[in-house]
């Protein structure tokens, strides 16, 4: 998004806000976990992530999705650090 403009990063940053909402993460810090992982791992990193995917789907709270999403994150991006 860097290369954006101010409107269209807003208008992203909305959806993800949206986007992280629908997985009832709605917390200042649940919220920017979600957005740092789309940050990280692409926009759809829920599609395309499984173990992602299984996180935010699971009825647990929204400070606990956050947790595990960044960790997923680090385990992420150390695989391809090793890789």
């Amino acid at each position: 998004l860097a290369g954006e403009s101010p409107e269209a990063m807003v208008a992203q940053c909305k959806l993800l806000k949206e986007q992280a909402r629908g997985f009832d993460m709605v917390s200042e810090q649940a919220v920017a976990a979600f957005a740092m992982t789309a940050a990280v791992l692409g926009l759809d990193f829920v599609d395309r992530f499984p173990a992602a995917r299984q996180i935010l789907f699971r009825p647990i709270a929204q400070q606990r999705k956050a947790e595990l999403l960044q960790g997923l994150t680090v385990k992420l991006l150390d695989t391809l650090r090793k890789g």
